[in-house]
């Protein structure tokens, strides 16, 4: 009965139908979703979605059945209509869900992959949520969002603090000025650059500042993360650390670090070789259990697709296209690390460039900021093991440039030059 009273009332009042938060799939009953497109198809023509103009676009010119629901809500109200509204997806929503789950136990029964189908499944259930958000903004409203966005700006700047999550490093907050909401950021490096070494360093921190920090590791367990953590906190040599063959004063740095960081809001999700979808459903559940203001994601190349297809780089924009809807759609930074061709160390200049990145054309589209590493000692034996270079290569908020930052070997962690 709500759906027909909700046609009847927008025929009694056809200016709502421009302001109700409803989509012709919301509708259960054919005749109403064939009623509310043809009345978004009158507005489109610029014309008044009374009875007879609307019954004008649907089959079979059904004007007396359209009267009938405008005699039956002459004593309704469309000051009801948000109420009815939520009501209807509501509902929508439940019928969702139950053909959701029914599609899987189909699959399942028919022998399909469990994980594939549980991949699937936690993706569309995902996108049921992203359905209720109101993704429309009057100018009043979209020019309070920007006069609240400079007056906090405005603040921090004072307070001599950043808008975005700030990654420690000076050089690199200055440029960006911290990781920003919504932003996905790619940071791409080849293997001992220290990539790892660079999240950690910037998770911790985000977390010491009281950011409450998710990290996805796809590649290492939570317990040798963990160990990096209190290395760098405690100011450890790592390899000492891993062996356990520690003094007296080392010891007592270990315990105070481990307490440290126990109480730290860092949070780590290591399954191996984890699915977009993975990453989506566990950010929520963050989200949903504390708040989550910045997400790490280690690394690109190590994440299974949802969906397996013959062509790689396709896989890749599926993926990378993932969390950049995971970072809109939850409001926060997400920052995934990728893994650089080795073509670049066959050029006389190793620092990487866009090129380097696999699949770079689809992770550029996506990406608001891509970023990489380099260390002149892993290719040069000469230079001094210390100096680390930040190259900001694409920033779609601000300007491109080098940040010289420095490298401490021993707890494997980036930090400020001179630190």
């Amino acid at each position: 009965m709500i759906e027909p009273t909700v046609i009847g009332l927008l025929l009694r009042k056809p200016t709502e139908i421009v302001r109700v938060n409803l989509r012709h799939e919301h509708f259960s009953e054919p005749f109403c979703a064939l009623a509310f497109m043809a009345m978004r198809q009158c507005v489109t023509e610029g014309l008044t979605p009374d009875v007879v103009t609307v019954a004008l676009h649907m089959p079979d010119n059904p004007v007396a059945d359209l009267a009938a629901l405008w005699q039956e809500t002459a004593v309704g109200t469309a000051d009801n209509l948000p109420h009815l509204c939520g009501l209807i997806r509501q509902q929508a929503r439940s019928r969702n869900i139950a053909a959701l789950l029914s599609k899987a136990q189909e699959a399942l029964v028919a022998g399909k992959n469990a994980d594939a189908i549980r991949s699937r499944l936690i993706t569309r259930l995902a996108d049921l949520d992203d359905d209720e958000r109101l993704y429309t903004h009057t100018g009043k409203a979209w020019m309070g969002e920007v006069v609240d966005y400079l007056t906090a700006a405005s603040e921090a700047s004072q307070n001599g603090g950043l808008m975005g999550v700030p990654s420690g490093i000076a050089g690199l907050d200055n440029i960006m000025g911290g990781f920003h909401r919504s932003d996905l950021i790619v940071v791409g490096a080849r293997p001992k650059i220290g990539k790892t070494a660079w999240m950690m360093s910037a998770a911790c921190r985000a977390a010491a500042s009281g950011k409450r920090v998710g990290i996805i590791s796809a590649e290492m367990p939570a317990y040798q993360l963990g160990l990096r953590l209190v290395a760098m906190m405690a100011d450890i040599n790592n390899a000492k650390l891993r062996a356990c063959n520690l003094d007296d004063p080392e010891y007592t740095r270990l315990h105070a670090a481990t307490l440290r960081a126990s109480e730290m809001p860092l949070m780590i999700y290591d399954r191996p070789a984890c699915s977009p979808a993975d990453i989506a459903i566990q950010s929520r559940a963050w989200t949903l259990s504390g708040g989550l203001d910045l997400l790490f994601v280690d690394y690109l190349t190590r994440l299974n697709p949802d969906e397996r297809t013959d062509n790689r780089t396709r896989e890749v924009g599926h993926m990378i296209a993932s969390l950049k809807t995971v970072a809109r759609s939850l409001d926060i930074p997400v920052v995934c690390l990728a893994q650089l061709s080795r073509k670049l160390e066959d050029r006389k200049d190793k620092r990487p460039m866009l090129s380097d990145l696999r699949d770079s054309g689809e992770i550029e589209q996506e990406a608001d900021v891509v970023m990489f590493l380099y260390r002149d000692s892993v290719y040069n034996q000469d230079a001094n093991p210390y100096d680390a270079e930040i190259l900001v290569e694409a920033n779609r908020h601000g300007p491109p440039g080098m940040i010289r930052c420095g490298f401490k070997a021993e707890q494997m962690q980036w930090v400020n030059y001179g630190d």
